[in-house]
């Protein structure tokens, strides 16, 4: 275990989604030698029923006035969307459904194929693709950064919001030509879709360093900045009415599409990174001091009042609030600087019960959308795989979906999980499948050479598909 992840210790610095340089996987079989180099960078419409129908017919014939409102059908909500969105192995942006039906593709870029961006930093790809497909919280649209890098007078880096029915891409950011960093490997870009569905947040590299940027998704009015610093983290309220900005060693509250109207948070100690909102917004998670001279686990209200002393906790602590519930899954305790830490738990912020969901070695973990589980990522008794995972709250042991070797895309998503898993859904909206790209073991042992999109059955009862080749999927959060 000493040689793998080791790049683990730098988890905690760096800058939000934003690993450290990662080289080639260069093991097919061995994860411990694949992930030993460094990382680089989420109704039908309802008519009267035939009682009421009945009702109001019976009212008209008897000659009094029939209540309108009886017979008037509710709004049809919108239909679920339950799409991933992928980078395919030419660089372009897919969807396709769970099942591996109804492949589209959305973009059309003229580039050879990039089998994995995990290769080279952004100088040396001398490639075009999209990265980092980002779906809105209505799935009508995606954000995905834009790189042409052929030695052409074209080339250029954006971020674009692409339209799904008309397929029309628009520019939301354009980086600077002469000054393009990376955000996370083979990205420029962090994209992270305001709840209003109007706005994105995203992050950025360039002169300035790490900026957060707030853009309206129509490209109107252009991009503001919000701040810039290192490490830098952010999520939006569920509440859609502010976010939560982890800057440096402060933390501050937001609010506004352009987050300009700022305020520091009373909070000291900052072994955590990205911080977290409660199910409805009104309440925010975060790292600091214990009374004890320690750290604590605390939540407040969301101006940084009614502090309440959660757990305490050793060294950088993961945390994630629970979709619909006041329980926090969390984890601290590094495995001696290595990116594994000893399981995790769940903790009721209400009640104070505390489940500890595993003590497996744990690299990242993500909730179902309905809370009632968690999906997360160990290793195999041979340490040569990684694992997916299920465990629910009821106390039963875990359930192992797959072995695995992730993409570079992959890899980041799960060394970065707790900020990820804001912006880019791994679970179905149903909560009945999972999906990521990676490769998995043939039943002879041997491992495919191209990367994949692979659905998993969170109930482990359907063996893994693979659907696609990829290098990077996300569903669809509806």
């Amino acid at each position: 275990m000493a040689t793998l992840l080791r790049q683990g210790k730098d988890r905690a610095d760096s800058s939000g989604a934003k690993p450290a340089r990662q080289d080639q996987l260069s093991s097919e079989s061995s994860i411990a030698s694949a992930a030993a180099t460094a990382i680089v960078y989420r109704v039908p419409l309802w008519l009267a029923t035939p009682l009421v129908v009945f009702a109001a017919m019976l009212l008209v014939a008897c000659g009094a006035p029939v209540n309108r409102e009886l017979a008037t059908p509710e709004p049809r909500l919108p239909a679920p969307v339950d799409l991933i969105a992928y980078i395919g192995i030419d660089g372009n942006v897919y969807t396709i459904r769970g099942d591996g039906t109804q492949k589209k593709q959305l973009t059309r870029i003229n580039s050879g194929p990039v089998a994995s961006l995990v290769s080279a930093g952004l100088a040396q790809a001398r490639s075009s693709y999209y990265a980092w497909p980002t779906w809105s919280p209505d799935g009508a649209r995606l954000a995905a950064s834009r790189v042409v890098s052929g030695g052409s007078p074209h080339d250029g880096v954006d971020l674009r919001v692409i339209d799904l029915s008309s397929g029309q891409e628009t520019v939301v950011f354009a980086n600077n030509p002469l000054n393009v960093g990376l955000v996370a490997q083979g990205a420029p870009h962090y994209p992270y879709w305001r709840p209003d569905g109007l706005h994105l947040g995203f992050l950025a590299s360039g002169a300035s360093g790490l900026t957060l940027y707030t853009a309206n998704a129509n490209g109107e009015g252009g991009a503001a900045e919000v701040i810039s610093g290192s490490p830098l983290y952010f999520v939006w309220s569920p509440s859609d009415d502010g976010a939560l900005l982890h800057v440096r060693d402060k933390l501050i509250a937001a609010s506004g599409t352009d987050m300009l109207e700022a305020e520091e948070l009373p909070v000291t100690g900052t072994a955590f990174r990205a911080p977290g909102f409660s199910q409805d917004g009104q309440r925010v998670a975060y790292v600091g001091a214990a009374p004890t001279g320690g750290l604590a686990l605390y939540s407040a209200s969301a101006d940084g009042g009614d502090s309440r002393h959660l757990t305490e906790v050793e060294g950088i602590t993961y945390f994630l609030w629970s979709p619909v519930e006041s329980r926090i899954a969390y984890s601290h305790d590094l495995l001696h600087g290595l990116s594994l830490f000893e399981g995790f738990s769940v903790l009721d912020t209400e009640t104070g019960e505390e489940l500890v969901a595993t003590t497996d070695p744990t690299l990242a973990f993500t909730w179902s959308p309905d809370g009632s589980r968690l999906a997360y990522v160990s290793l195999d008794e041979g340490q040569e795989w990684l694992v997916w995972k299920v465990v629910g709250l009821d106390g039963s042991p875990p359930r192992e979906l797959v072995r695995f070797l992730p993409t570079a895309e992959t890899f980041i998503w799960l060394s970065y999980f707790d900020q990820y898993a804001h912006s880019h859904a791994l679970w179905s909206p149903d909560g009945s499948h999972l999906v990521f790209a990676g490769r998995i073991p043939e039943p002879d042992g041997t491992v495919r050479s191209d990367e994949q999109v692979i659905v998993l059955d969170a109930n482990g009862i359907a063996e893994p598909r693979a659907i696609a080749e990829g290098t990077g999927a996300f569903w669809s959060w509806r």
